[in-house]
């Protein structure tokens, strides 16, 4: 939620004027001043959300992949960043790069030194011997 608030924020001062209105691909919305209508599924509702939740995640593939020639440990060239298996063995024995979010759930846990297991769709992995990085 707060990419997209910042991304609005930001053509509402490109473009020199606030939006007359902002569709919300969810259930709640951002505290603007802006009127917006939340859709659940809004993907599925609206031509609009659709086209740029197409472009959005193309975005964020060209830059994943840039990404992995920084980082190539963690495969970001076929995962995408996504939490598949390799990228959870990636972050526990890499630890978290300066592009992982902060809200990612493994990262936070590593950053934190938590201790225990977490799932990746059908992989399970242990956090039993991780400890952060100085």
């Amino acid at each position: 939620m707060k990419a997209m608030t910042l991304a609005v924020d930001a053509l509402a001062v490109e473009l020199g004027q606030a939006p007359g209105h902002v569709l919300v691909d969810g259930n709640r919305l951002p505290r603007w001043t802006y009127p917006a209508t939340p859709l659940v599924g809004g993907d599925a509702k609206s031509l609009s959300i659709a086209a740029a939740s197409i472009v959005a995640k193309h975005t964020r593939d060209l830059i994943m992949i840039a990404a992995a020639d920084v980082h190539p440990e963690y495969n970001w060239h076929s995962n995408k960043g996504y939490g598949c298996a390799h990228h959870m063995k990636a972050l526990r024995d890499h630890g978290p790069t300066p592009i992982h979010r902060r809200s990612f759930a493994p990262r936070r846990r590593r950053l934190s030194g938590a201790r225990g297991t977490f799932r990746t769709g059908n992989d399970e992995l242990s956090l039993s011997r991780h400890t952060p990085r100085a």
